[in-house]
């Protein structure tokens, strides 16, 4: 097993709240991609561009710049809650103490949920009444109500947009990303 596949293995199991640049956390995927397949074993999100900014957005937050990511350089979040949590869902949001924190004025403290159900093994995401709202694809979430997130989900929470990948069909971004 190479260095870069133990590093993302360490990433995905002590970082999940962190987001990491997709050239460093795809990196394994150009050495060997099987045992970069191997290694995935929860799903992604990608944020591949900076927000919108538009005129009426709700700010949540009036505070120093965070980091975005860029058009050549989307961010990768790993979807795992985090040690501390005693939420049975994964919680997404603007704060630090998110298991995946979203660093956007737009985006509400403790913004949304996803969570896996065994019984139907699927992921499933809620809006936690939000000020911007959470969208799955053109449709708006309504508060408090859960949704089935099918792989490949466009999401958008306030004016972040992010897409969904289970680990199989996030090797399949990958493939057509590196063209």
């Amino acid at each position: 097993m190479s260095d870069e596949t133990l590093e993302l293995q360490d990433l995905q199991v002590n970082c999940p709240k962190v987001s990491v640049p997709l050239s460093q956390f795809a990196r394994p995927f150009l050495i060997d991609p099987g045992a970069f397949q191997k290694s995935l074993q929860h799903p992604l999100l990608v944020w591949e561009s900076p927000p919108v900014v538009m005129d009426g957005v709700a700010r949540t937050y009036e505070g120093v710049p965070w980091d975005r990511p860029t058009a050549s350089e989307p961010l990768v979040f790993v979807v795992r809650q985090g040690r501390a949590r005693s939420h049975r869902s994964i919680v997404l949001g603007r704060s630090l103490e998110c298991d995946i924190s979203l660093q956007d004025e737009s985006v509400s403290a403790e913004h949304a949920g996803l969570q896996y159900q065994e019984g139907t093994r699927s992921w499933w995401l809620i809006d936690n009444t939000s000020k911007n709202g959470t969208w799955l694809g053109p449709k708006k979430l309504e508060a408090r109500a859960w949704t089935e997130l099918p792989d490949r989900s466009k999401l958008k929470f306030g004016h972040t947009e992010l897409l969904f990948f289970l680990p199989g069909s996030f090797v399949d971004y990958l493939v057509v990303r590196s063209g």
